[in-house]
């Protein structure tokens, strides 16, 4: 009885971990920066920091302006 609790026990372990989602890539995930335009300098400095981040974290980054 022991044993087969046991057998159970670990097979309903097995099969919850296998269930468990994968964590997401780095390739699957975009981000998105909207700023208030792209002549301003200080939005202008902000899009390149996020730029160069998106770039060292391998996230697909798009850059909107509400004004041009």
């Amino acid at each position: 009885m022991k044993k087969a609790l046991l057998g159970a026990t670990l097979g309903a372990l097995a099969l919850s971990l296998t269930a468990l989602p994968s964590p997401a890539k780095a390739a699957d995930i975009g981000a998105c920066l909207v700023t208030k335009t792209d002549i301003n300098p200080f939005f202008v400095k902000m899009k390149e920091g996020a730029s160069a981040k998106a770039e060292e974290l391998g996230i697909d980054l798009s850059t909107f302006a509400g004004k041009v």
